[in-house]
């Protein structure tokens, strides 16, 4: 990109100088033979390196050939054809190779400008010579902008691949997480219809019910077997501090306050700490012992006597071999030694951080490295902008002259300009205030152009109308490019209406256009470099919300799971023994005891694989161990949610679970909760085997009406989220 438009913008500057006013006829054969090459360049598309060395020879050529193409040495003070060559081509090495390649180019390229300008009699020494010093700067800039881009672009392509990595990860996590659920519910539609149906009476002949119960227990064990949910985090600083409070020798836990391992790993680590206490205490004879702890390791200091860890018999002893090394490596992890006698002994266990750790701290790493390229590029653009402005301006300033007091306040004002827009790269600048800036400096450009005489406006004296371009890029650091281009377009059709309205000559024309090749576009480059930083670390802030959003749904499909793992924990000691008798045709399925223990544990399996218990709501939560207590006494309890269920006061919620826990306790056999939730209120309702005299009481004790149909009692409670409960009647 930068070669094709270092070739066009080529091709244009030659051209431009058809209507150059001091053009010559020599000239004109030179650019015609610089715009053919370049025009052939540009057409065939070619970056053979060769062909890159050859551009470089063609525009060497060119700017030695500076005497044919200037008549006037008064040009060598100014802006012309050969600064905007010169210009271009260090804009398009600077942008196209590392500084290795593009320092020593630009160098030689500055060196061939000077040389050509020199050559033209009378003209300075090439030290002297206006914006020479430019060109360095633009080499600075292009190299900054080439290694923020590459940066950049590393970045977001590590983070494009890592985030793809995370999204197939988690998505394969899910759907094995979800394949655990699909098991659940045929899990449910077996052994629970089984359960209900013994429970109800219907099973049909004890052989059928014999072979469907043994179905049941074939697909519990392929449950067990297949479902691979996921272990329960420990805490291992917690561990590490019980550790410490039994060591013989003084210890204490520093660093994390929590670090979570799977429980594998969490096993590892505690093992090989607690061995290496033991060591401390049987060995050492330290006096204290410090145990840090850090995100991916223990560190394990003592202060004792230390040991020569070069010996080979400290290696091979059965503790330190086996619980330590061994132990850790089986884990995945590691384990180093370092003891020095008479100092101590430090012992580190590692483990592997886990990936969604890794991919966390890779995204969030590569975020806040966009972020900060990004701001790094803002504060160069002000660097830029101050630097420039004292650069081009200070020969004006130091010039015994009746406008000296005006230029120095034009200068001052871009150098405050330069430094309002550093401070805004962090910090949000007020709206009127950054466009009063940028119309005050592009009021500046009129200003300079009314205090020059005509006759110096092509020279160092005019230097506000290139310059000041650098100022608006700063300030316009955190605006869209269409709109900081269109500030920048705004400021260059004012400074051409300026100077063709204080000098309408072809020469003005032909300075304005060399001027836009070689500064208006290297400020337009600096405005797309700065969006494509901007639009990597919006990339970065997109893909860390997108894998915090990822992370959240696959903790809580892990919480689900987790939670159906250990409630299927909590009632198979009681529904495997039930289920094998079931599936011995000798047992006789009508047995009341039996009939009513089914009937317990299907409800118990039907709430097991219900996702609204695992919803977390408060009163499904306190509800459970009211529930429990009921199901010990061999009530059974079906518990269902309507609707999604609204945040209640505490005392509103306790209200509301007082009429289910006397239900509860109260129910013979039988007993079902149904909460419904609206925007606006919950209600309750249960219905237990509570007989009419229980449920008077049960009327009694909670102050409502109960009716009883059938020996069953109804009672219904409804609560506003932010009202008090009142109570309905059902009819029967």
């Amino acid at each position: 990109m930068a070669v094709t438009a270092l070739h066009a913008t080529g091709c244009f500057v030659a051209v431009l100088y058809l209507i150059d006013p001091t053009r010559t006829m020599r000239g004109i054969g030179v650019c015609a033979v610089f715009a053919a090459w370049f025009g052939m360049r540009l057409i065939t598309g070619n970056r053979h390196q060769i062909l890159v060395i050859a551009d470089l020879a063609v525009i060497s050529l060119f700017l030695l050939s500076t005497p044919w193409l200037m008549v006037e040495p008064s040009l060598a003070t100014g802006s012309d054809i050969m600064l905007a060559v010169a210009g271009l081509a260090v804009l398009g090495i600077a942008l196209a190779y590392p500084p290795p390649i593009s320092l020593p180019s630009a160098i030689f390229i500055a060196a061939m400008y000077g040389i050509g300008i020199s050559l033209v009699a009378g003209a300075p020494v090439p030290w002297h010579v206006f914006s020479l010093d430019f060109l360095l700067v633009e080499w600075a800039l292009m190299a900054l902008c080439r290694q923020k881009l590459c940066r950049a672009a590393i970045i977001t392509d590590d983070l494009l691949r890592v985030a793809g990595e995370d999204e197939v990860g988690r998505s394969v996590a899910l759907a094995r997480l979800r394949s655990a659920r699909k098991q659940c519910a045929v899990m449910h539609d077996t052994a629970a219809s089984t359960l209900l149906m013994v429970g109800q009476g219907s099973y049909g002949s004890r052989t059928a019910l014999a072979r469907q119960a043994s179905r049941d227990l074939a697909t519990i064990d392929r449950f067990t077997s297949a479902v691979d949910f996921p272990t329960e985090s420990i805490d291992i600083v917690e561990q590490l501090g019980l550790l410490a409070r039994q060591s013989s020798t003084s210890a204490r836990v520093l660093g994390r306050t929590q670090v979570l391992l799977d429980s594998t790993t969490a096993e590892a680590v505690i093992g090989a700490a607690r061995e290496v206490l033991s060591n401390v205490d049987r060995h050492a004879h330290a006096n204290r012992v410090e145990i840090i702890v850090g995100d991916d390791r223990v560190e394990i200091s003592d202060d004792g006597r230390g040991f020569p860890t070069d010996s080979t018999r400290v290696a091979e002893r059965f503790g330190v071999r086996n619980s330590i090394l061994n132990r850790m490596e089986d884990a995945g992890g590691a384990a180093t030694i370092d003891s020095r006698i008479g100092i101590g002994t430090t012992v580190v266990l590692y483990w592997p951080r886990s990936s969604a750790d890794h991919t966390q701290a890779s995204i969030l790493a590569g975020a806040e490295t966009t972020k900060r390229l990004s701001e790094n590029f803002g504060y160069s653009l002000a660097a830029i902008a101050v630097v420039v402005v004292v650069a081009q301006s200070c020969r004006a300033v130091i010039s015994e002259s009746a406008q000296r007091p005006a230029e120095i306040l034009i200068m001052a004002t871009g150098v405050l300009f330069g430094i309002v827009a550093a401070y805004g790269v962090r910090r949000r600048i007020p709206e009127p205030a950054i466009w009063g800036m940028v119309a005050a400096t592009i009021a500046l450009i009129p200003f300079q152009v009314w205090l020059t005489p005509v006759d110096l406006l092509g020279t160092g004296r005019n230097w506000a109308f290139s310059t000041v371009g650098w100022i608006i890029v700063a300030l316009m650091y955190r605006r869209p490019p269409r709109q900081a281009i269109a500030v920048l377009v705004v400021l260059w059709t004012v400074a051409s209406a300026s100077l063709l309205v204080a000098d309408p000559s072809r020469s003005i024309i032909v300075l304005l256009g060399y001027n836009l090749a070689s500064v208006g576009a290297v400020q337009a480059l600096g405005f797309l470099v700065n969006h494509y930083l901007l639009r990597s670390a919006a990339v970065a802030n997109d893909l860390e919300s997108d894998h915090v959003r990822r992370l959240a749904e696959e903790e809580a499909e892990q919480a689900i799971a987790r939670d159906i793992s250990d409630r299927y924990a909590a009632i198979s000691t009681s529904l495997i023994p039930l289920l094998r008798q079931l599936a011995d045709p000798a047992v006789d399925p009508g047995d009341p005891e039996l009939r009513s223990a089914a009937l317990i544990e299907d409800a118990r399996l039907r709430r097991l694989f219900a996702e609204t218990d695992a919803a977390g709501h408060p009163l499904l939560l306190e509800l459970q161990p009211m529930i429990r207590r009921a199901e010990d006494r061999g009530v059974a309890v079906t518990v269902d949610t309507l609707g999604a269920l609204p945040a209640v006061p505490p005392d509103v919620r306790d209200l509301l679970l007082v009429a289910a826990s006397v239900t509860l306790t109260q129910a013979d056999s039988r007993a079902r909760v149904v909460f419904t939730g609206s925007e606006d209120d919950i209600t309750i309702s249960i219905v237990g085997d509570c007989g009419e005299d229980t449920a008077g009481e049960i009327g009694r004790l909670i102050g409502v009406t109960v009716d009883v149909v059938d020996g069953l009692a109804w009672i219904e409670l409804t609560a506003s989220t932010t009202g008090i409960p009142r109570h309905k009647e059902l009819a029967a």
